[in-house]
């Protein structure tokens, strides 16, 4: 009977262990859907999904800091983890953002830094600080293991994090006794690279005369031409470039330059339309 008894217990752990696992393998594979799912909007729509603040499945509009939970209808996911808990989900409160359209998006990614200070802000357990994620995801396992009362868990001191809040940081770690949140990121770059932001790319910039005055201007190894204030001087492709000669109707001698190079490197301001200034400012 002893025997029986060890050997019905041993049973017993052993299930549980492999019932514990299948579970944490469950998980993990539901969040990185859920990943994929946030990325694949992304790429089709030009924006992250925004957070589901309401409770209806479903994403809402949202202020800083855009935070709720994972909008599972729009994502056509199912609506609970393994745990049959929803999922945490904050997206970047970036001044340009990232939940309004692919231009506002890619001008954000391209100026992407995990230094910014911007939530939400993530840490890895054992590394020195905390830097910027495109969205973040939280799981809060199987149980309170914080035993706070609810479902997610922080871990207080240096190099810890608060994944009730997000404040300082979410914090990613492996499971302990009174840690058990599973967390999975988007990173701005990884954003980057499954969004189409090359379609966004200018083949010519439009060159305007902003000088205030008429000017006469050669585009593209053309002819002199004047050129009124605020109209258009022309476009410019690679290798192309505008010359100004100011108030010389004959063109001989120049005043000042621009190329495509300068014009790609000018057209930032927020807006990237492909349309500079020729006194070097965006348009």
């Amino acid at each position: 009977m002893v025997i029986i008894g060890l050997l019905t217990g041993g049973g017993i752990s052993i299930l549980k262990v492999l019932t514990e696992r299948k579970a944490r393998n469950e998980n993990a594979d539901y969040l990185q859907q859920a990943k994929e799912a946030v990325l694949g909007f992304a790429n089709i729509n030009g924006r992250l999904p925004r957070p589901d603040t309401n409770g209806d499945g479903q994403e809402d509009a949202c202020a800083n800091p855009c935070v709720g939970s994972l909008p599972f209808i729009n994502l056509n996911i199912a609506p609970n983890d393994a745990y049959q808990r929803g999922v945490k989900y904050e997206i970047s409160d970036n001044p340009e953002n990232l939940r309004t359209d692919l231009r506002t998006t890619c001008n954000t990614l391209s100026a992407w830094n995990p230094a910014s200070g911007n939530r939400p802000l993530l840490i890895e357990s054992g590394s020195p600080g905390s830097f910027a994620v495109a969205a973040v995801l939280v799981s809060g396992g199987p149980m309170d293991a914080d035993g706070a009362g609810g479902t997610f868990d922080a871990v207080a001191g240096a190099g810890g994090g608060n994944n009730i809040t997000g404040t300082p940081n979410y914090i990613r770690s492996s499971p302990a006794d009174t840690f058990d949140d599973v967390v999975v990121y988007i990173g701005g770059y990884d954003l980057y690279s499954k969004t189409d932001c090359a379609a966004l790319k200018c083949s010519a910039y439009e060159v305007w005369n902003d000088l205030g005055a008429p000017n006469y201007f050669k585009a593209n190894a053309g002819g002199c031409s004047q050129v009124v204030n605020g109209a258009l001087i022309s476009s410019i492709g690679p290798g192309g470039s505008v010359i100004g000669y100011g108030s010389d109707a004959s063109c001989t001698t120049m005043t000042a330059s621009i190329n495509a190079a300068t014009a790609a490197g000018t057209d930032t301001a927020g807006d990237r339309d492909c349309a500079v200034n020729f006194s070097g400012s965006d348009r």
